[in-house]
């Protein structure tokens, strides 16, 4: 089953108002049609774009949000992890995600 396919058959027991939070690498034209159409019913759609390819900003009206790749993961480890002789950061690491 696809995305689509799974959303369609979930569609009539989303509560009304419900926000549906999307994460993907890849947008195709029959989700972006599936999205637009749970915005029109009258939910909340987010996509949250994972993948080192750049990632539209905005389409069919959805509020897209690029996470970063592998390149964003490794930064977030390299700044979280421990070794003996490295504590951890402190500090707020930034990634490229804005919200």
């Amino acid at each position: 089953s696809t995305l689509e396919d799974i959303i369609h058959a979930e569609r009539s027991r989303l509560p009304a108002g419900a926000t549906i939070v999307v994460i993907t690498s890849t947008i195709n034209d029959q989700l972006l049609d599936t999205l637009a159409r749970l915005k029109q019913s009258g939910h909340a759609v987010t996509i949250l774009f994972v993948g080192d390819n750049p990632s539209p900003t905005r389409l069919a009206g959805l509020s897209i949000y690029p996470i970063g790749g592998k390149e964003a993961w490794e930064k977030l480890e390299d700044a979280y992890s421990t070794t003996d002789d490295k504590p951890p950061l402190s500090e707020n690491v930034g990634v490229g995600l804005q919200l």
